[in-house]
């Protein structure tokens, strides 16, 4: 167990008092993009990692209630699938990334379990937050690690960082991407910018035929022709196809006699694929789309 340096000893340049000083430091390495990674990267491989990643989920999650539920039930709220992922990461007993709590603050977490309200994680977070302040900050500091970043004049400036323009970027700084575009599917959808990410996301995590389908359901309704929808057939739902992807199959069977019934060259329809596209929208809305939104409102927690 990290044992928690004494605030009474001022023999080392890096005490609780020096630190508990100078707050900014901490500040500054958490919106620094490449400070903030060489100290997760330090932390984590000096086996205390998981107290920056369960304050940056904290902090995250504070943010989750301006997000649109899924709509399928309030048991699968943001709130309440969130709180439930973070205490099975980093609060009970044996969690694979458990921090160090007092036992009271984690049953007072569990008891807010049922109904999470987005300050629950606030104790929590403000006692890992003194722990890397008051602690694991004066490690890293003392490491080869931060080394680099020391500055040949930081005797003369008396300044902890060397002059150098930050990393930082936040949404702000970022005109393309809409505030507002991971609130719904359609509103990210309409962002270019953000659908690429979520494309991005989707690919990565290797969940993105569904969504590749539902824009293809919607580049087919601006020029319905016969040949389009048979391609879309053929390449995400016939069994055993390319990117096949898991619609019901009674709607499914529906679809494919819809398309016997049709002549090649001839116009359809645009709403021949509207139960696919419907269908399609509630299961990205709140699965892929879902987590899409909380790593995102995470990212904007880190940068």
């Amino acid at each position: 167990m990290m044992k928690t340096m004494n605030k009474d000893n001022n023999t080392s340049p890096y005490s609780r008092r020096m630190i508990s000083i100078d707050r900014e430091t901490l500040d500054y390495i958490l919106s620094d993009v490449v400070l903030r990674g060489v100290f997760q990267e330090w932390a984590d491989n000096n086996l205390c990692g998981e107290n920056l990643s369960f304050f940056f989920s904290a902090v995250a999650f504070e943010s989750l209630p301006s997000l649109s539920p899924p709509s399928s039930s309030p048991s699968s709220s943001p709130l309440e699938v969130e709180s439930r992922r973070i205490y099975e990461q980093f609060i009970k007993e044996g969690a694979p990334c458990q921090i160090n709590l007092d036992y009271g603050e984690v049953c007072n977490i569990q008891a807010q379990l049922s109904s999470p309200s987005p300050s629950m994680f606030i104790p929590a977070k403000s006692a890992i937050l003194d722990l890397i302040q008051f602690d694991i900050l004066g490690k890293f500091f003392a490491s080869t690690a931060y080394s680099p970043f020391k500055g040949e004049d930081k005797q003369k400036t008396n300044k902890r960082f060397p002059p150098r323009k930050k990393a930082t970027l936040r949404w702000r700084d970022m005109p393309s991407i809409r505030s507002d575009s991971i609130t719904k599917l359609d509103k990210c959808i309409a962002d270019p910018v953000a659908l690429s990410e979520f494309m991005k996301f989707t690919k990565q995590e290797r969940s993105d035929c569904d969504l590749r389908l539902f824009l293809a359901v919607l580049q087919f309704e601006e020029n319905p022709t016969y040949e389009e929808a048979i391609n879309i057939k053929k390449k995400y739902l016939e069994e055993g196809a390319q990117d096949e992807v898991d619609i019901d199959p009674m709607l499914k069977m529906s679809l494919f006699a819809n398309l016997m019934r049709e002549d090649d060259g001839k116009k359809l329809s645009q709403n021949i694929f509207k139960q696919v596209k419907e269908q399609l929208y509630s299961v990205i809305s709140q699965d892929s789309f879902f987590r899409f939104q909380i790593f995102m409102i995470k990212r904007l927690a880190l940068i």
